[in-house]
């Protein structure tokens, strides 16, 4: 088996393994000592010393395989932010177009105006039927 498959292995059976570690302490603790209820405290002591090595031991494994599985997740989310900050910039660069062609038209559009106003300027001002009328009698056209 290589690294990978082992972690995972591990990390998918953990609790599983944790059980069948606890129950073979448990049981080699009782074959060691013959088994039954023990009626002196210092027995009791001793069982109390020995079960809590073994799920200081046990709660140690579990605390790892969290942090693993905390870090995994860590990198999928990155992974998933990763991904939202491109399809933000690709909105924000669709959005920057939209802008400069709305900026545009708007600019566009005023100097249209601007150019209608100086026309219609120009249309009211009677100097420039004078001056056109002067220059088709002075000229010819054919």
């Amino acid at each position: 088996m290589d690294k990978e498959s082992k972690e995972s292995f591990i990390e998918k059976n953990l609790w599983w393994l944790l059980l069948i570690i606890g129950l073979t302490s448990l049981g080699i603790y009782f074959w060691q000592f013959h088994g039954g209820l023990a009626n002196k405290s210092d027995e009791w002591d001793h069982f109390g010393s020995y079960i809590g090595g073994i799920f200081s031991g046990m709660a140690f494994l579990a605390l790892i395989a969290e942090m693993r599985a905390n870090k995994k997740e860590k990198k999928l989310q990155e992974a998933r932010y990763l991904t939202e900050i491109e399809d933000l910039k690709k909105e924000k660069d669709e959005q920057n177009k939209r802008w400069k062609k709305e900026d545009f038209e708007r600019t566009f559009f005023m100097m249209l105006e601007q150019f209608n106003r100086q026309l219609n300027s120009l249309e009211e001002n009677k100097y420039i039927d004078l001056v056109y009328s002067m220059i088709l009698k002075s000229k010819r056209f054919i």
